[in-house]
C-alpha cells in the first residue's frame, strides 16, 4: 500500500510539472506574439509618421530651415527645436538633451513663431562646426514617469543613430517608482538587448543595445 501511495504521489508530481511546463511554454508563446504585434504596430506608426512628415516637408520645402523651427528626425520619433545652424549641421534642443545632427537627417515640421523686433540689429548666430557627442548616460531624476519616458525615447533614438553599444540611466532610488517606470519602458523596447543594475546599485540601470 505504501509503495502504491508513493507511486501515486510521484505520478501527481509529474503531472503538476508537465502542467507547469505547459503554462511556461504558453506564456513564452504569448509573450513572443505580443512582441511581434508591438513591433508590427511600431512599424505601422513609423510608416504613417514618415508619410505625414513627407507631406509636411513638401508644404514647407520652399524655404530653408531657420533658428526656432521645429524639426523631426527622419528615423525615429524624436523632434526638437533648432538652436543653431552650422555647415550642413543643426544643433537641436530635444527635451533635456542638446545635440547636433546632419541637416539631411531631419525634416521641417513647424515654422518658428515670428517675434516682434525692437529695431535692434539681429543677433549674430554662431555657427557650430564641432560634433557634440552623446553623453554615455541620461539623468531622469526629478521627472515624472511620463516625462522620463519621453526623454528616454529621444535619447534611445540618438543612441541608435550613433551606434552606441550601451548607456546608463540614472533614476535614483527614492521609493522605486521611477525605477519601476524605467524598467517597464525598457521591457517594451525591442532594440534593447539587456539591462541591469550594476553591483546592486538600484539607483542606476545599465542598458545594452
Amino acid at each position: 500500500m505504501q509503495q502504491i501511495a508513493e507511486e501515486d504521489k510521484a505520478l501527481q508530481e509529474a503531472i503538476r510539472e508537465i502542467k507547469k511546463q505547459k503554462k511556461l511554454e504558453e506564456a513564452r508563446i504569448a509573450a513572443a506574439a505580443a512582441r511581434e504585434k508591438r513591433e508590427q504596430l511600431r512599424r505601422q506608426v513609423a510608416e504613417s509618421r514618415k508619410k505625414i512628415l513627407e507631406k509636411t516637408r513638401k508644404e514647407l520645402e520652399d524655404r530653408p530651415i531657420r533658428i526656432g523651427d521645429k524639426v523631426a528626425l527622419i528615423e525615429g520619433d524624436a523632434t526638437g527645436t533648432v538652436e543653431a545652424i552650422g555647415k550642413n549641421k543643426l544643433t537641436l534642443q530635444m527635451g533635456l538633451l542638446r545635440m547636433e545632427v546632419p541637416i539631411t537627417d531631419v525634416v521641417l515640421v513647424e515654422s518658428a513663431q515670428p517675434q516682434k523686433t525692437s529695431g535692434a540689429a539681429p543677433p549674430h548666430v554662431k555657427k557650430v562646426t564641432g560634433k557634440i557627442d552623446l553623453p554615455p548616460e541620461i539623468d531622469v531624476r526629478g521627472l515624472t514617469a511620463r516625462e522620463a519616458e519621453q526623454e528616454l525615447e529621444v535619447y534611445l533614438d540618438r543612441a541608435l543613430l550613433d551606434n552606441l553599444s550601451r548607456f546608463r540611466i540614472i533614476h535614483g532610488k527614492g521609493q522605486g517608482i521611477l525605477r519601476k517606470a524605467v524598467n517597464k519602458w525598457l521591457r517594451e523596447q525591442t532594440q534593447i538587448r539587456d539591462y541591469f543594475q550594476p553591483d546592486g546599485n538600484t539607483g542606476v540601470t545599465e542598458v545594452v543595445l
